[in-house]
C-alpha cells in the first residue's frame, strides 16, 4: 500500500457525505450496551488499590514505638492515640490548618516526591514542659506570626528524630524507608508538597495535654507516592517472620534471663516398694533390701536428666555425670470409655461405699514407694545445660551422712547403705515421727 494513498476512495467519501447531509444513517451501531462513566482528567482516582488498613496497622505499630521513644526522652509516657488514615485533597487539608504550626518538609526514600510532618504547638509546649521536669503543661492559641524559639526548635527536632526512627521500624515489615528533613515552616500554606487537587494520605495522631486540651501530629504523604508500593500495601502488613533485629534481641534477653534462674536437682539411689502396713511399722535398725541400679539418677522437676556416679568432693557428697537420659514415656492407664460408661446404678453403689467406713485392711495393703535420696543441689539452668560426661556436681549433704527415705517428697526415715548376703539394703538409723512429718507439710 502506498503511504500517501487515502484510506477511502472518492466514491466512498461521496457516499458518506450524502448520507450525513440527508441524515439517512441507519443501523444500531456497536457496543451500545456498554456503560459509560464520566471521567475528569483533572482529578485523581483513589481506587487504585492503596490499602488504608495496612496504613492503619503501620500507624498502630508506630504509636507503640513512638511512646517508648518519647518515654526515654521525657521520662513520662505521652498520651498519643492514632486515628484512621484518610485520603483527602491537599487543598481541603490545608484549609483546616491555622498558623503557627511546626510544618516540616520531608523526603521519604524510596517514595517519590515530598511528604510533610505537622506538629501542633500544644504538643511542642507539652513536651517542652515535661522535658524540664514539669507535668506536660501545654499552651493556648498563639499569634499567627509567632516563631518558635531555639529551645522549642530543639524539642521539635527531638520529636522528629523519634518519629523518623519509629516510622522506619513500623514500616520495616513492608519496606525499608529512610527519612530526610528538607525544610521547616510555621505557615502550612507555604508547604506545597502537592497541588490543591492532588490527593494525600493523612495519618493523624491525637496528643492529649494536661491543661491545654489536645494537639495533634500529622504525617501527610502524597497519594501518588504510595502507588509504587500499592502491591505491598494490598498484601497487608505482616507482623514479622521472627528475624527482625528487635525480636531477636528480645528473645536473646529472655533466654538469658531464663537461664539465670535456678532449679533444684535431686539425686536418687533407687526405690523400694513396700506396703502401708510395713511403712507404719518401720523402726530404727530395720534393713530394707533394694536392688541398687548401676548408676544413680539425677532428676529436675521429677524429670530424669542424667545418670550419675555417687562420690565426694571435699567434705560434701557429689556426683559425676555419666550420661544424659531423656524422660521416660508415661503410660496412661485412664480408661476414658470406662469412665464415661458409668451407670446410675454404679453411682449409687459408689455413694453407699463412701458412706461406709473403709476397712483398715484395705489401707494397710496399699502399696507405697520409698525413694532413696542421696542429696540435692540448686543449680542454674545455664550451668545445667553445660553439664557433660565427667562433670561433677556438689550436693547439699556432707559425705557419710545418712540418706533420706521419702514418700511423695516427704522424708519419713533416714538410713545408710549396707550389704547383706551380697545384696544391697538400707538400714534405718532414724524414723521421722508423725508430728514432725506433719510440720514439714
Amino acid at each position: 500500500m502506498v503511504a500517501n494513498q487515502p484510506l477511502l476512495t472518492p466514491e466512498e467519501m461521496a457516499a458518506l457525505t450524502e448520507t450525513v447531509r440527508e441524515d439517512h444513517s441507519s443501523g444500531d451501531g456497536y457496543n451500545t450496551d456498554v456503560t459509560v462513566q464520566r471521567h475528569d482528567l483533572a482529578s485523581e482516582d483513589s481506587s487504585l488499590g492503596v490499602n488504608l488498613v495496612s496504613i492503619d496497622m503501620v500507624n498502630e505499630r508506630f504509636i507503640r514505638l513512638f511512646r517508648l521513644g518519647m518515654l526515654e526522652v521525657l521520662r513520662v509516657s505521652p498520651r498519643v492515640n492514632p486515628t484512621r488514615a484518610q485520603i483527602v485533597r491537599f487543598g481541603d487539608y490545608l484549609r483546616d490548618l491555622r498558623a503557627p504550626l511546626s510544618v516540616n518538609i520531608l523526603r521519604i526514600n524510596p517514595l517519590r516526591g515530598y511528604s510533610m510532618a505537622v506538629i501542633e504547638p500544644t504538643v511542642v509546649f507539652s513536651s517542652l514542659d515535661s522535658f524540664f521536669g514539669g507535668f506536660g503543661k501545654g499552651v493556648g492559641q498563639l499569634p499567627p506570626g509567632r516563631l518558635f524559639t531555639p529551645t522549642e526548635t530543639r524539642i521539635i527536632k527531638l520529636i522528629l528524630q523519634i518519629m523518623f526512627r519509629s516510622f522506619k521500624e513500623a514500616w520495616a515489615p513492608l519496606t525499608h524507608i529512610d527519612f530526610e528533613h528538607v525544610s521547616s515552616e510555621i505557615n502550612p500554606q507555604f508547604a506545597q508538597i502537592a497541588d490543591e487537587n492532588d490527593l494525600v494520605v493523612i495519618s493523624r495522631f491525637e496528643a492529649e495535654s494536661v491543661t491545654a486540651g489536645s494537639g495533634f501530629i500529622d504525617m501527610v504523604i502524597p497519594y501518588m507516592s504510595l502507588k509504587p508500593i500499592r502491591d505491598l500495601l494490598r498484601s497487608r502488613l505482616q507482623t514479622g517472620d521472627g528475624n527482625e533485629e528487635s525480636d531477636k534481641a528480645w528473645r536473646e534477653q529472655l533466654g538469658a534471663a531464663v537461664q539465670d534462674s535456678s532449679v533444684e536437682a535431686r539425686v536418687s539411689l533407687g526405690k523400694i516398694d513396700i506396703s502401708m502396713a510395713q511403712l507404719g511399722n518401720l523402726k530404727v535398725g530395720d534393713v530394707l533390701p533394694f536392688r541398687k541400679p548401676e548408676h544413680a539418677r539425677m532428676t529436675v522437676g521429677d524429670k530424669p536428666v542424667f545418670d550419675v556416679e555417687v562420690g565426694s568432693l571435699g567434705n560434701n557428697a557429689a556426683v559425676m555425670v555419666v550420661k544424659s537420659v531423656g524422660p521416660a514415656p508415661q503410660a496412661n492407664g485412664f480408661d476414658e470409655d470406662a469412665a464415661m460408661s458409668t451407670t446410675p446404678e454404679d453411682a449409687v453403689v459408689a455413694e453407699d461405699t463412701l458412706n461406709k467406713q473403709i476397712h483398715p485392711d484395705v489401707l494397710q495393703n496399699i502399696p507405697v514407694t520409698l525413694s532413696v535420696e542421696v542429696g540435692r543441689a540448686t543449680i542454674k539452668i545455664r550451668d545445667l545445660m553445660r553439664l557433660t560426661q565427667g562433670s561433677v556436681v556438689e550436693l547439699d549433704r556432707i559425705a557419710g551422712e545418712p540418706l533420706n527415705l521419702l514418700v511423695n517428697n516427704t522424708v519419713v526415715a533416714q538410713g545408710e547403705v549396707v550389704l547383706v548376703n551380697e545384696r544391697y539394703g538400707i538400714r534405718l538409723t532414724r524414723v521421722v515421727p508423725a508430728s514432725e512429718r506433719l510440720e514439714s507439710l
